[in-house]
């Protein structure tokens, strides 16, 4: 995405294209659009027109300056806006129900029963997750637990961080990240890879960097933005996702009677 490749170029050393982007990224910051033009782009930037025309053109290769700024704004609304203002109950059930559809008609069973097989057989299971994500965390933690998997309890991403260091190849690590963005995260993965434990993705349809090179990806198809303060569909599409790995996981793990009768809770 456009957003993303804008702020790597801010991190970068290229002084002239840094300042491109950093601006580009403070008007976003300062009023949820973009609507600079390349002249002004460029001086606000200082920087030349043909350098701030290269910059748009390497970053968005696809078409013009104009079609880089419709572009831009459209994802804008993507990774940002959440239209709170717009609530009403028909259109907010009809999203519920549109995002919960997208999420089972697009997810891939195969990716589901890949999900199942690693977690039935790994020996220990560390769940990452940061933030609001950390109810579903525990309530995966909850489910594992109660078919007798060794899942690694943690209170914060230094614990999972930790976790890491007593798992091995027969181990999974299970994050769950709607953007995947967060530097936090990012160690998380980086180590498991490291350590080469098996590594599943819960996350939304964003690019990110680690799609190619952990061994299952799962994604929501929520609207929510990638950014923003509330969840308001991402975490019950993720649940359903992880509602469907456990059914599945119940094909080859079936609790014995003694266990289920423990589960009923009965009032002597």
């Amino acid at each position: 995405m456009i957003i993303e490749k804008v702020y790597k170029a801010s991190i970068e050393d290229q002084k002239s294209q840094k300042r491109i982007a950093e601006t580009i990224i403070k008007e976003i910051t300062e009023n949820n659009k973009f609507e600079l033009s390349v002249t002004e782009l460029a001086e606000v930037s200082k920087a030349s027109q043909p350098t701030t025309t290269r910059f748009i053109n390497e970053i968005y290769p696809q078409g013009n300056y104009k079609t880089f700024k419709e572009k831009l704004n459209n994802e804008i609304k993507i990774y940002f806006k959440s239209n709170y203002e717009k609530n009403n109950l028909e259109d907010n059930k009809e999203r519920i129900l549109l995002d919960i559809t997208n999420t089972l008609q697009r997810i891939d069973e195969k990716e589901i029963i890949s999900a199942s097989n690693l977690l039935v057989k790994a020996d220990k299971i560390n769940i990452a997750s940061l933030g609001g994500n950390y109810s579903i965390k525990y309530l995966f933690e909850h489910k594992l637990t109660k078919i007798g998997k060794n899942v690694m309890l943690s209170l914060d991403w230094h614990q999972q961080l930790i976790n890491l260091n007593f798992m091995s190849k027969n181990d999974v690590l299970v994050v769950i990240s709607y953007s995947l963005d967060k530097n936090e995260i990012s160690k998380i993965i980086e180590k498991a890879m490291q350590k080469k434990i098996k590594i599943i993705l819960l996350t939304g349809e964003f690019e990110n960097k680690w799609d190619e090179k952990v061994n299952v990806v799962l994604k929501v198809s929520s609207s929510d933005a990638k950014f923003r303060s509330f969840s308001f569909t991402s975490k019950t599409c993720m649940n359903l996702i992880i509602e469907m790995i456990f059914r599945e996981m119940l094909k080859n793990i079936l609790p014995k009677n003694d266990v289920i009768e423990e589960w009923k809770w009965q009032n002597k």
